[in-house]
């Protein structure tokens, strides 16, 4: 008798948004502040707790938390690191799961060129709050993000 048991599928949404972004400065300048230590910089209102880190900071594999007045608690697991380059989280609530992913396109001496991309998946098909995103709230919240990430870049102060 076979004892594997398959779960049932559940028809979840997937939802996702991707943004190509010019920021004023070069990789080397902007990847170190990928990070959930350094957004307190950049990032008004961010608010985390590192779990795990050998470094304190970003790596492959470090683990922390995030908890908004507007938001549920989630976790984030650093989930691919190649500085300089990309960087990928992956969270989860008990609504969700997100994986944003960072890459750089090209960069100069003065700018770099990134893709910004983001997916939810629900983990309660029919949950409201679970399916109240769209691809256009994505983009949007990219939007916003590297809007403070290139004022940062810019003026060396958050927005």
């Amino acid at each position: 008798m076979n004892s594997l048991r398959y779960g049932t599928k559940k028809n979840a949404k997937k939802i996702s948004g991707s943004i190509i972004v010019s920021l004023s400065n070069n990789a080397a300048a902007v990847f170190p502040l990928l990070c959930p230590v350094r957004e307190y910089e950049w990032i008004r209102g961010w608010n985390c707790d590192m779990i795990f880190s050998d470094s304190g900071y970003a790596e492959e594999f470090c683990v922390f938390t995030t908890h908004f007045a507007d938001s549920r608690e989630e976790t984030w697991i650093c989930t691919r690191y190649e500085p300089n380059n990309r960087i990928q989280y992956t969270k989860f609530s008990d609504i969700k799961v997100t994986r944003l992913d960072i890459q750089l396109i090209s960069e100069n001496k003065n700018s770099s060129e990134w893709q910004w991309s983001e997916t939810y998946v629900s983990l309660r098909p029919n949950d409201k709050e679970a399916l109240m995103y769209s691809e256009d709230d994505i983009v949007q919240r990219l939007k916003r993000i590297n809007r403070d990430l290139e004022y940062f870049l810019v003026n060396r102060e958050m927005l």
